[in-house]
């Protein structure tokens, strides 16, 4: 899948966003929220994970927001 699909250290649940930068509740999209999931990619590889992986992204981001967890 993309590029952040693999957890962080054990006991650590906090990332940096790829997106904005903040130090946010880790996800495993590498990415706080859909806005930030949406912004471009460093490199072609990596923007086209992104793309493919855009799916399955968007469908957590929304079940999270509709679980209260945004």
């Amino acid at each position: 899948m993309g590029e952040s699909q693999y957890p962080g250290p054990p006991g650590v649940n906090v990332m940096v966003c790829g997106g904005c930068g903040a130090v946010t509740e880790w996800t495993p999209w590498g990415r706080c929220s859909w806005e930030c999931y949406e912004q471009p990619r460093e490199t072609p590889d990596e923007q086209l994970a992104a793309n493919e992986d855009a799916p399955r992204a968007f469908a957590y981001f929304t079940g999270r927001k509709a679980l209260g967890g945004e």
